[in-house]
C-alpha cells in the first residue's frame, strides 16, 4: 500500500515503521518516485517505472536509489529525474544497471575472489595456493579481463606458452649445473615459471575453476571442457626424466648418507624407507608420530593432495626417527639450521650426497624406487598406491573406505627388510622374505 505527498526529509523521518510488510509514500512532484519503509525501520528511495515503448502492458520495474539518511532527498530526487529522462529516450536504466553488475561479477579478478571464498567455505586445504597459481598464469591483466572472453583459443595459447617456458627452464637448469651456479640460477627459474609441471597443474586447476564459474552462471561453458592431453609419443616416453634406483645404487646411497652432515643422511634414509614426498617428510613433527612410534600421520594441511595420510613406520624407520635430536623450540624431527625451521636447502645437500655416493639421482627418484620396489616384491598395485597417498578413482574413493592398515604395515616391513638386506648384507634380515598377500579389494 502507499500514499502520496510532497516528500520532505522531516516527513520521511516521521513515517512510522509498518508492523508487517512494507509501506511506500510516493512523491507528489515526481511520478514513480517514493520512499519504501520496512518493519525494521529502514527506509530507501525507489523509482517505479515502465520501459518506454511498452505502454501500460509493460511490466513495472523498480530501482533502488539509496538508503534514506545515507542519501539526501535532493540527491535521490535528482537521480530519479535523470533516470526518467533516460527512460523517455528509450533506455532501461535498471536493465543497464544489472548488465553492469553482471560484467563486474564476471570480471576475472572478481570471479577469482569469489572462487577463493568458495574454496575456503568448503575447507579446501590449499585454497590460497590454488588462487595464487590461477592469478599467476591466467591471461591478463585479470582486473581488465572479462571471464566470458577467456575462450579455448586463449587458454590453449597460454598453456602452450607455459609448457615452452618449462622446456627452456629445464635447459637453463642443465646449463647452470654445468657452470656450477646451481643455486642462484635455479632460484631465478623458479620465480619465473614454477617448474616443468606448471602447465599441467594450471590446466587442472583452471578446468575446475571454469566448472565452478559455469555453475555460478558467470559463463555458459567451460573453455577447457573436452580438452584431452596429447598422447605421449614413443620418443617422449624414452626421453622421460626420473628413474628407480637399482639395489646396488640403493646401497651406495644408504652408505653415502653416513658421510654427509646430519640430519640430511637420516632424512634421505626415511625417504627410501617410506616413499613419501620430500616436502611432507621434511615437515614431520614430533607430534605427528604416535606414542608407540609405529605410525606417522601427515596432516591434510601438509599433504600435497589435501588428504590426511597415515604412514606405517617399519622398525628401521622408527630407529632413525628415534635417534634425532629434540631441539628446544623446534617441533620438527628433521630440524633446520634456523630456530623453529624444518630441514631445507636441498640443492647444496643433495650435491654432496651425489658426490660421496657416486649415484646421480633426484629426491623424487627415491619415491619411484619405493613404488617400483613394492611392485617387485609382490605388493598389490592398489595397496602400493595407497601407501604413496595417490588419489584413487572417484568411485573407489567414495565407496571403499577400508584403510588396509595391516596390509600396509606388512608391506612397509617387507620393503624395509629388503632395504636392510641390501644395505647390510651381514644383518639378520632373512634371505627369503614372504610376499605380502595381494588385496582382493
Amino acid at each position: 500500500m502507499g500514499d502520496k505527498a510532497n516528500l520532505t526529509e522531516e516527513r520521511i523521518r516521521a513515517i512510522p515503521a509498518p508492523a508487517t510488510g512494507e509501506y511506500v509514500l510516493w512523491d507528489s512532484k515526481i511520478s514513480g518516485f517514493g520512499v519504501r519503509c520496512f518493519p525494521s525501520g529502514r527506509k530507501v528511495f525507489i523509482l517505479m517505472y515502465r520501459p518506454a515503448g511498452g505502454g501500460r502492458a509493460a511490466p513495472k520495474r523498480r530501482m533502488t536509489l539509496g538508503e534514506f539518511e545515507k542519501v539526501k532527498l535532493g540527491a535521490a530526487r535528482s537521480a530519479a529525474q535523470n533516470y526518467l529522462g533516460q527512460i523517455a529516450t528509450g533506455a532501461d536504466p535498471q536493465a543497464d544497471r544489472k548488465a553492469v553488475a553482471r560484467r563486474e561479477a564476471s570480471r576475472l579478478d572478481r570471479a577469482l575472489e569469489s572462487y577463493e571464498l568458495h574454496l575456503k567455505r568448503r575447507h579446501v586445504v590449499h585454497a590460497e595456493q590454488i588462487i595464487r597459481n590461477l592469478k599467476r598464469y591466467m591471461p591478463g591483466p585479470i582486473d581488465q579481463m572479462d571471464l566470458a572472453s577467456v575462450d579455448r583459443q586463449l587458454m590453449a595459447a597460454r598453456i602452450a606458452k607455459i609448457e615452452e617456458q618449462s622446456v627452456k627452464d629445464t635447459a637453463m637448469r642443465t646449463t647452470a649445473k654445468a657452470a656450477g651456479g646451481v643455486k642462484e640460477n635455479i632460484s631465478k627459474v623458479k620465480r619465473k615459471v614454477g617448474g616443468p609441471g606448471a602447465a599441467a597443474d594450471f590446466r587442472t586447476k583452471a578446468h575446475t575453476f571454469f566448472n565452478w564459474a559455469v555453475g555460478r552462471g558467470l559463463i555458459y561453458a567451460n573453455p577447457l571442457a573436452g580438452w584431452r592431453r596429447e598422447r605421449v609419443t614413443r620418443a617422449q616416453m624414452t626421453g622421460r626424466t626420473g628413474r628407480a634406483l637399482s639395489d646396488a645404487e640403493i646401497k651406495k646411497v644408504w652408505d653415502g648418507c653416513g658421510q654427509v652432515v646430519e640430519p640430511y643422511g637420516d632424512f634421505i634414509r626415511i625417504l627410501i624407507l617410506t616413499g613419501q614426498r620430500r616436502t611432507e617428510t621434511s615437515l614431520i613433527r614430533w607430534q605427528d608420530i604416535d606414542a608407540g612410534g609405529a605410525t606417522w600421520t601427515i596432516p591434510a594441511a601438509v599433504a600435497k593432495n589435501g588428504r590426511q595420510h597415515a604412514v606405517p613406520l617399519a622398525l628401521e624407520a622408527r630407529e632413525i626417527i628415534g635417534r634425532q635430536s629434540r631441539l628446544a623450540g623446534n617441533p620438527y624431527v628433521f630440524a633446520g639450521r634456523n630456530t623453529g625451521s624444518a630441514i631445507s636447502n636441498w640443492t647444496k645437500r643433495q650435491a654432496k650426497l651425489v658426490e660421496v655416493s657416486g649415484v646421480s639421482f633426484t629426491l623424487h627418484d627415491l619415491r619411484r624406487t619405493f613404488r617400483s620396489g613394492l611392485r617387485r616384491l609382490g605388493v598389490d598395485s592398489e595397496l602400493a598406491e595407497m601407501m604413496m597417498n595417490h588419489a584413487r578413482e572417484e568411485l573407489v574413493e567414495i565407496y571403499d573406505r577400508e584403510p588396509k592398515t595391516d596390509e600396509r604395515r606388512a608391506a612397509a616391513d617387507l620393503w624395509a627388510a629388503h632395504v636392510q638386506r641390501i644395505a647390510e648384507p651381514s644383518s639378520d634380515a632373512p634371505n627369503v622374505i614372504p610376499m605380502v598377500a595381494r588385496s582382493s579389494g
